[in-house]
């Protein structure tokens, strides 16, 4: 028989038998007749399509489920699973008919989104990738059920394909994202929607973060939303660590609790490492051009007001606008914002709010927006009362602990919160004048009672930045001749010699470690003795005390927001720009051994302990040396103290 694509008869030569005769010769498979073959192939899967759909809006489906059934992977039946180059094929003829795919063919689009395709070939995950711009190109109504797909697949999976899924994923959603600009509104729900619950393990959550910190790079409209809703969770987990803290009874709930603790330690790692990550990349890239700016050529905190009407946060009108075109303040204005809206305002927070402090130490400029922030909130009327208490925790435990805070800046914040110390003793005063004692009372002077504490931490641990000569070796003496005399502090802090012994008695009010602790520290540096006061007030509650407020049973109800970090992870970020309390802490061994007995507590030696993610057991000798100052400055915190 004559093979039907030889198109020529064979040459011949004499003395030599027909060629035929030996061989049959076989058509030649050239480029031009493979891709002809292809071209007859997809017109009939693409006839197929057409006429599916055709049976499909006359009422026969028939057709029309065969042709889903081959992208449903899932399908019962007996046949074999669809091979990558005949979906290829598949994918190619739907392709041309996009548009005429409407709700009545949804099965067919969700059979589509739901096939597995991050697990097949290379060619197949291009075709489908282009095929879904196409499909949401034409039809944008099934943009959610794409986009909740792509969200749902930032969760965790097998470990060996898990990668590859990811970057497919987000190859996609990239593409998506060059098509249709107003994909982020839509995106934004479905990723917060599908974000795995607090109660789920630790490998769930920090996958689906490490998606969602990914997205956030490519699609920056996002970035923000991206990041409050990782701190908001971050923050979840960090409150019900302390809430079951609190009420830990059974040994059983231990494991659960030591989980979550753990699980919150790798978020904050990975929130610690997307910042790094950025502040890295940005200085490598602009280290000639766009370096961050020297201290000398940033905003200063402004001069001390005359009166509290002017806040202390700086002027961000001119300098806002050239801080636009740096991603790294971008990125700290967003979450300074967060920490505003959500950290302020959670009380229990113990860990989450650490995010703000290592930012901050990436710049002065950085620290003195977030200082001028809270000092601020503490002082405006309008802010609720219990977030203006947290503002003035937040602003002495800063000062206190932050490295990175020089002297010139504690001693500018100190100064406002003793001027506004001194604006409120006025008014009370007046009052007082007007009314009578009976006019004062305690729940309205919280606010005071939260700076007075604030300035007295900072005292504890700043005290040698508040002397007018911060130079002074506190080796030397302090109570020498060289450094004595009215002028021996800055000028701002007399007043809280005024606030140690005026009528609203915060000795009393404030945390009974703080002030144990300023106490000792005020004695040993000759500023003020307050163990008169303290032997008042002991006396006090056994009877009334003639300089004590009226019907007052006030206690401060406020925290410690840096207490010592001991995440063991995350720690690593912190370590390098926290002030622990032995770095500063008084050594008087040899002296004043008669306030050992005059105070009741011990030196401070150990602000960390022997370790914080242990759980803690009662112990009623630790609970009788509460009243004192305990073992250390660590005590002063919304968690029980860890052994």
């Amino acid at each position: 028989m004559k093979d039907p694509h030889q198109k020529y008869p064979p040459k011949h030569t004499q003395g030599a038998p027909a060629p035929s005769s030996l061989l049959i010769r076989r058509p030649i498979a050239t480029n031009s007749r493979i891709k002809q073959d292809q071209n007859v192939r997809r017109d009939m899967y693409l006839a197929f399509v057409n006429n599916a759909l055709h049976e499909k809006s006359i009422g026969n489906s028939e057709s029309f489920d065969q042709l889903v059934n081959q992208f449903n992977f899932k399908s019962s039946s007996n046949d074999a699973p669809t091979q990558p180059a005949q979906l290829r094929v598949w994918i190619a003829a739907l392709s041309h008919i996009v548009s005429r795919l409407e709700r009545t063919h949804s099965a067919l689009v969700e059979a589509l989104v739901n096939m597995p395709w991050t697990t097949l070939d290379s060619a197949t995950v291009k075709s489908y990738t282009v095929f879904i711009g196409m499909l949401l190109s034409a039809r944008p109504e099934y943009l959610s059920l794409v986009l909740g797909k792509i969200a749902q697949g930032f969760t965790h999976r097998a470990p060996l394909t898990r990668r590859v899924i990811y970057d497919r994923l987000h190859n996609l959603l990239g593409h998506i994202l060059s098509l249709i600009p107003t994909l982020p509104s839509t995106l934004q729900p479905l990723l917060v929607r599908h974000f795995p619950h607090k109660r789920q393990n630790q490998v769930v959550q920090t996958t689906y973060i490490r998606n969602l910190l990914r997205v956030s790079t490519y699609c920056p409209e996002l970035s923000d939303k991206i990041l409050a809703t990782i701190v908001d969770r971050a923050i979840q987990i960090d409150v019900e660590i302390q809430v079951e803290i609190e009420e830990l009874e059974e040994e059983e709930n231990i494991q659960d609790q030591d989980d979550m603790v753990k699980k919150l330690d790798a978020i904050l790692t990975l929130i610690f490492q997307h910042f790094h990550r950025t502040y890295t990349s940005l200085s490598a890239s602009s280290s000639s051009n766009t370096r961050l700016s020297s201290p000398a050529e940033l905003l200063p905190l402004p001069p001390l007001p005359s009166t509290l009407t002017i806040p202390l946060t700086p002027s961000f009108d001119s300098h806002a606008q050239a801080s636009k075109s740096s991603s790294l303040r971008i990125q700290f204005h967003s979450l300074l914002s967060i920490f505003d809206r959500t950290i302020l305002r959670t009380f229990k927070s113990r860990y989450t709010q650490f995010l703000v402090f290592w930012y901050t130490s990436l710049d002065p400029e950085f620290a003195d927006i977030f200082q001028g922030m809270l000092v601020d909130r503490a002082f405006s009327p309008t802010t609720p009362e219990l977030t203006r208490a947290a503002a003035a925790s937040y602003i002495g435990s800063f000062v206190s602990r932050a490295t990175f805070v020089d002297g010139d800046g504690a001693r500018r914040v100190v100064a406002v919160l003793c001027e506004y110390l001194q604006a409120h003793l006025d008014g009370v005063e007046e009052a007082i004048k007007l009314h009578g004692d009976d006019w004062v009372g305690g729940a309205q002077h919280a606010v005071f009672y939260a700076v007075a504490q604030a300035v007295f931490l900072i005292f504890c641990f700043r005290w040698r930045d508040l002397l007018q000569d911060a130079d002074v070796d506190d080796e030397v003496g302090l109570r020498s001749s060289n450094v004595s005399g009215k002028n021996k502090w800055i000028p701002e802090l007399s007043v809280l010699k005024r606030v140690v012994i005026s009528v609203l008695n915060p000795l009393k009010v404030c945390s009974p470690n703080v002030v144990m602790q300023f106490a000792r520290v005020a004695h040993h540096t000759d500023f003020i003795y307050c163990y008169t006061i303290l032997e008042s007030n002991k006396r006090s509650e056994y009877g009334p005390s003639p300089n004590s407020i009226p019907n007052s049973n006030t206690t401060l109800n406020t925290f410690f927001p840096f207490d010592p970090y001991r995440l063991p992870r995350s720690n690593v970020f912190i370590q390098g720009v926290y002030r622990e309390w032995a770095a500063v802490a008084i050594d008087d061994d040899d002296d004043d051994d008669e306030n050992e007995d005059e105070d009741g507590c011990k030196d401070i030696d150990d602000l960390a302990g022997n370790g914080y993610l242990n759980i803690p057991q009662p112990s009623r000798s630790q609970d009788e040396d509460d009243t004192g100052l305990g073992a250390s400055l660590g005590g002063m915190s919304i968690s029980p103290k860890f052994r």
